[in-house]
């Protein structure tokens, strides 16, 4: 992909050498921070980027360097950079191979003439981080739809974690079982919240165990928030940016990659979310009860430019003693989000773990994606 010639922006979303696209993202390192001075090269991070799926990459002033935006051009990912709190044009980087800049926490609007010169700016609300900083990941839905002003971005969600190889454990972390006390390893207040409500140490019998929830619970929050964004594309998101890829300072951390180049669940569960043409289920709650009515709406989304013909969705309900099929056929527009289907669901009355498997065949390539809940048919207690 050549280094496009025109980059526009209208109400949040990126019109790119005349064409509409919606910007699957990712934040190169959080905010304040930078690869400059680590192990990581530009090349190889914007490759790492670009197997993700990702058409965008968020990046801090300092990682805007003539490596890392030639290396972008080449994979065809645009480069956003950050500047967040810089309204003076002047004291920006270089816009030479800039696609745009990135505000987030308000819209920015250009006050002087000279603040329109260089490339369009993408702004962005500031971060919900459901699941995270606050609430819970399975509000996100509702929070979109009563939202009084949509957002047209979905930035700054994930979760923290612990790699699998860290060597945090040999230092501050061989106390991870005090976590949140005062002689408990040092860890940021938004992320000791997070960590002590949905991956409690003293639930967990050894570190590494505790670690593996630490991510597991991460890429589950960025799997489904990847998947509501997306099948919201255009009405009314045009950008999703999780956080973040990398993270210099290792330890507990939002990143997809550990401290020693390890890539966390999160990594998988990104790309695999980013795919550039999938199937999206509705979310199974959390647990279910005998006899409880559901319908699960199916979509479909194409990131191609060009249409799906003789696709078909075939998804299976399993329970402890049953299985059921359904089946959808029909193409995808290019560019587009359909719903195909909806699967009927009476919940049966039999204790135990409820799978949906979903397969997307178009021509040769296969798509699956799994949803799980628990059915409880006997009375208990929320």
């Amino acid at each position: 992909m050549l280094r496009p010639t025109s980059v526009t922006v209208d109400r949040g979303i990126v019109t790119i050498d005349g064409r509409r696209r919606f910007l699957n993202g990712i934040r190169l390192t959080p905010r304040g921070t930078s690869i400059s001075g680590s192990d990581v090269d530009a090349h190889s991070a914007v490759s790492v980027v670009a197997a993700t799926g990702a058409n965008a990459v968020v990046v801090e002033p300092d990682d805007a360097t003539p490596d890392l935006l030639d290396a972008a051009n080449g994979c065809g990912v645009l480069v956003l950079v950050d500047v967040t709190g810089i309204d003076d044009p002047r004291r920006r980087p270089a816009a030479t191979g800039v696609a745009g800049w990135f505000v987030e926490g308000r819209a920015w609007r250009p006050k002087r003439p000279a603040d329109r010169v260089g490339p369009p700016t993408v702004s962005a609300p500031r971060p919900w981080a459901l699941g995270w900083a606050t609430g819970d990941e399975r509000d996100l839905p509702d929070r979109l739809r009563r939202a009084r002003r949509p957002p047209t971005a979905l930035t700054g969600f994930g979760a923290p974690s612990v790699a699998a190889t860290d060597a945090w454990f040999d230092g501050a972390g061989r106390a991870w079982r005090r976590l949140g006390e005062p002689d408990g390893p040092p860890v940021g207040e938004r992320d000791l919240a997070c960590l002590l409500r949905h991956t409690p140490p003293a639930a967990f019998d050894d570190p590494h165990a505790w670690a593996a929830a630490t991510r597991a619970y991460q890429a589950m929050v960025i799997r489904f928030h990847v998947e509501t964004a997306r099948r919201l594309r255009y009405s009314p998101l045009g950008l999703v940016v999780p956080e973040a890829l990398y993270d210099p300072a290792g330890g507990v951390s939002s990143a997809l990659i550990g401290p020693d180049g390890t890539p966390k669940e999160a990594l998988r569960a990104l790309t695999d979310a980013y795919h550039p043409v999938t199937v999206i289920a509705d979310r199974l709650p959390p647990h279910l009860h005998g006899h409880e009515a559901l319908a699960i709406d199916v979509h479909v989304v194409n990131d191609l430019a060009e249409p799906l013909a003789d696709a078909s969705v075939v998804a299976t309900l399993t329970w402890a003693d049953g299985r059921q099929r359904y089946g959808f056929g029909g193409g995808a527009a290019p560019d587009s989000v359909q719903r195909v289907g909806t699967i009927p669901i009476v919940v049966p009355p039999v204790s135990g773990p409820l799978d949906l498997v979903i397969e997307f065949r178009h021509g040769d390539g296969m798509v699956t994606r799994t949803y799980r809940s628990e059915i409880f048919a006997d009375p208990h207690e929320h």
